[in-house]
């Protein structure tokens, strides 16, 4: 059963879940800056593993925008990123 919670992952949590699910690096400077920037983030858990994160950033006003959506993929093609979106 997975689990979501409206919360912004850790830096090291970002950097893992992003690569294992085949997107880019960031830094950790990167993340450090931008994760506290985010507008809202949320992480998916299946038991205390956390298997998927997005977040949404934006202008605060006029655009918004969900990036940074990964999911481990031993956990792809199960609902997860349709369950982050309905959410986000």
């Amino acid at each position: 059963m997975y689990q979501l919670k409206g919360e912004i992952p850790s830096v090291k949590d970002y950097i893992e879940i992003r690569l294992a699910a085949g997107l880019s690096r960031k830094s950790e400077e990167a993340a450090e800056i931008a994760l506290p920037n985010s507008i809202y983030g949320v992480t998916v858990y299946h038991g205390n593993e956390k298997v998927g994160i997005a977040r949404i950033i934006g202008d605060g006003g006029c655009f918004f925008e969900v990036t940074d959506m990964a999911v481990l993929p031993e956990h792809q093609s199960k609902g997860v990123g349709r369950i982050i979106m309905s959410i986000s």
